[in-house]
This record gives structure tokens, C-alpha cells and sequence, in this order.
């Protein structure tokens, strides 16, 4: 299962401070929780940090002015 918009926003916010793998964990803690049994890999956390990054970065021309 993809991660959806909330779950990306987690990881937005604690990735700087949290290991990619905690993450993977806490999501998956919060997934079962909510009866959700598919697990979040640690690739799935990491592929959605560097889409963030780079999109930042693609953008970050605009914000120099």
C-alpha cells in the first residue's frame, strides 16, 4: 500500500530528528492501530523523504529573490 498524504506529512516532520526505520516502525504501529496490516517499509520512508527533497530543491530557485 502507497503512503497516503498524512502519513508523508509525518514523515516531513520528524525527518530530522528520526531514523528512517523508527519511522518505518511508527507508522506501522499507527497503521495497525487504525486496522491497517500492511507494514511501511523503511524504503517506502526513505523514497518519500528524497521526493521531498527534491522537490524543494527543484523549487528553491524561486525562493532566492
Amino acid at each position: 500500500m502507497k503512503l497516503n498524504d498524512t502519513e508523508k506529512e509525518f514523515i516531513k516532520g520528524v525527518a530530522n530528528f528520526m531514523k528512517d526505520a523508527d519511522v518505518a516502525s511508527e507508522l506501522t504501529r499507527i497503521r495497525h492501530e487504525t486496522g491497517n496490516n500492511e507494514k511501511v517499509t523503511i524504503d517506502q520512508v526513505r523514497k518519500a523523504r528524497y521526493k521531498m527533497a527534491n522537490h524543494d530543491e527543484t523549487f528553491e530557485h524561486l525562493w532566492r529573490h
